[in-house]
Order: structure tokens, then C-alpha cells, then sequence
């Protein structure tokens, strides 16, 4: 093996582990966020809303990086794929975490008299799914299991289901009670949040396919 190529390889393995604990703390974002909520946990909303520094960090130093390589070491079609997909894919997780930090904000948008435990619950339920397809997702990616990705994908049905029923709750609940209208505006937004971070992470499965396959597909 040539110094280039094992300068080149040393760079791909860099940027994937920066990849990797970059979706590990946008995921992490969101986990928070949920458990903020759930909780009128407003120290834990900051944290959420600092953290997303070091996310934005991140994917500033992959677009660096991944540039870089681009440029310097020419790489072959199957890299350059490779290269490119995480690009795109950290752009992914910086979106997510934006979106975290739009649940946290939210958090103080409405009282604690306000709540509605039935719609919270199944926030938290929607929450739980967007979490857990997350992980399969950035795991996938970083495993270049193209096949995974595809099956992950399928399961942003299961977010978009969600989302309608919850915002269905709540117009149901102001048309009961118009004074809560605070509190079901900060629910919609919160699931509008959480449907939009379902999104990319199906943008992410489908850079998993092109980074494998070369074919650019739009899944579910």
C-alpha cells in the first residue's frame, strides 16, 4: 500500500468517527430534548441548546476535512461516494439538531397547567420511534449497509402516522377548550419538529444506498 493511500485511508477512517459522534450527539440532542419536555426540565433544554455548538462544530470540521480530501488526494469513484455521502450527511445531523434545540426552546412556551398528559405521552412515543430509527440509521451509514438503510427508511411511516394523530389530539383539544390554545401550539410545533428530524434521517438512508450502490434513490 502506497503513503498516499494509507494517508487517504487514515482520513476516511477520521472523518467517520467524526461522522459517528457527530449523529451520536444529535441523537443525544433529541433524546434530551424529549426527556426536557416530558420532565419541565428547563436546565436540561439549555444543555440541549449550548450543545448544539459542538454539533455545528462538527460538521464544519467534516466539511473541512472532506474537502480537503477532494481536493489533495483525487480520490477514486467508490471514495469520492463515500466522501460526498458524508458530507451530505452531516448536513443531516446538523438539521436535527437545530430541530432539538427548537423542541427545547419550546419548553417554556407554555404552562404546567397547560399539559396534557394523553398528547405528552404520545409525543414521547413519537419521540422514542424518531430516536431509535436514528441509531439504526447512523448505524447503517457507518456500516455501509445499504440494504438496512433501505429497510430503515420504511419506517418514516410510522413518524408521518404519528404526526397526524397527535395534531389530530390536539385540534380536538382546542376545539374543546380554546384557552389551550398556547400549549397546542407549542405541541404542534414540537411534533412539526419531530417529523422534520424523521425526514432527514430518511435523506441520510438514502446517502447510505448512493455511498454503496452509486445510484441516488428517494426512499419511502
Amino acid at each position: 500500500m502506497s503513503n498516499l493511500r494509507r494517508n487517504f485511508d487514515l482520513q476516511l477512517e477520521e472523518i467517520n468517527e467524526k461522522f459517528q459522534t457527530m449523529g451520536l450527539q444529535a441523537l443525544d440532542a433529541v433524546r434530551k430534548a424529549n426527556t426536557a419536555l416530558i420532565n419541565r426540565d428547563k436546565e436540561l433544554a439549555q444543555d440541549v441548546i449550548t450543545s448544539d455548538v459542538e454539533i455545528n462544530l462538527l460538521e464544519e470540521s467534516i466539511e473541512k476535512q472532506t474537502t480537503q480530501v477532494i481536493a489533495l488526494q483525487q480520490p477514486v469513484v467508490y471514495d469520492l461516494r463515500l466522501v460526498i455521502a458524508v458530507l451530505k450527511a452531516s448536513s443531516d445531523l446538523e438539521r436535527i439538531g437545530d430541530h432539538a434545540v427548537s423542541i427545547a426552546k419550546r419548553i417554556t412556551d407554555y404552562r404546567g397547567r397547560d399539559r396534557v398528559g394523553q398528547i405528552e405521552e404520545a409525543i414521547e412515543n413519537m419521540a422514542n420511534t424518531v430516536s431509535e430509527i436514528g441509531k439504526e440509521t447512523v448505524n447503517a451509514f457507518v456500516n455501509q449497509d445499504e440494504k438496512a438503510a433501505i429497510a430503515i427508511a420504511k419506517r418514516d411511516s410510522e413518524v408521518d402516522e404519528a404526526y397526524h394523530e397527535i395534531f389530530k389530539m390536539v385540534v380536538k383539544g382546542l376545539e374543546e377548550d380554546d384557552e389551550s390554545i398556547e400549549a397546542g401550539l407549542a405541541y404542534i410545533s414540537i411534533i412539526a419538529n419531530l417529523e422534520r428530524i424523521g425526514d432527514y434521517l430518511t435523506n441520510i438512508c438514502e446517502r447510505t444506498v448512493y455511498m454503496v450502490t452509486g445510484q441516488n434513490v428517494e426512499l419511502n
